[in-house]
């Protein structure tokens, strides 16, 4: 997430507007995937994450968001660099305050019912990335996080509760194909710079019905790892 976030606010350093937007997605990527341990630090995440309906009552409106409003919807650079600097230090903040985090299997099974639930609010909806459209990256990363989760306790979920497994086993795969469904390259229709999948304007009501469902399908038995980890 260090790296990716540091080519998107180097391109903004550079005053190069294509390469700002072609780097956004994959520092989306990345902090879509941890979002839930970022959550545990207070206004760290709310720094890094907010949306505009949260600059409020005096609140500036920062981050990643804050960048791609000026980037996508107003497609300009000004007042850029402070707020990609200020986005440097708070991903730094978290690389530090990361590494003494209790990574317990409860932590990690909540974290990623978290990440799931994230999908259903705001990715599936297309509430998140309102100006760039990249709603699917970020609905990949929430997948990937909690996917990660559910492979690192597979071995001791197996031991305890095998339907589960067997459960998970399949709806994941059936997730990430769909997903890869709507994957993108350049000169297709939809096709978003420096995202793999295409714009969720592009996407019908049927698309984001059937992605709705398989969330829903996987989200109740990922919600059960949490407690079958730590019988």
């Amino acid at each position: 997430m260090v790296g990716t976030t540091t080519t998107f606010t180097d391109a903004i350093g550079k005053d190069d507007l294509d390469a700002a937007k072609e780097a956004y997605p994959a520092a989306r990527l990345h902090y879509e995937r941890i979002e839930p341990i970022a959550e545990s630090f207070g206004d760290l995440d709310p720094l890094i994450d907010m949306r505009i309906d949260d600059a409020t009552d005096g609140t500036d409106f920062t981050g990643f968001h804050a960048l791609e409003q000026l980037l996508f919807e107003k497609k300009t650079l000004d007042g850029a660099p402070a707020l990609a600097e200020q986005l440097n230090e708070n991903v730094a903040e978290l690389q530090t305050l990361i590494k003494d985090v209790d990574f317990t299997p409860l932590v990690m099974g909540n974290g990623a019912k978290s990440l799931l639930d994230e999908v259903a609010k705001s990715k599936v909806t297309g509430e998140e990335e309102r100006y760039s459209r990249i709603d699917l990256v970020d609905f990949a990363g929430n997948v990937d996080g909690a996917r990660y989760v559910y492979t690192a306790l597979r071995p001791a979920l197996l031991e305890k509760d095998a339907e589960l497994v067997k459960t998970l086993d399949e709806r994941f795969p059936a997730l990430v194909d769909l997903l890869e469904t709507h994957r993108a390259e350049e000169g297709d229709a939809g096709y978003v710079a420096g995202s793999p999948y295409v714009s969720y304007d592009d996407l019908s009501k049927d698309d984001v019905k059937a992605l709705a469902v398989e969330v829903d399908a996987i989200s109740e038995p990922l919600g059960q790892i949490s407690g079958v980890v730590t019988k």
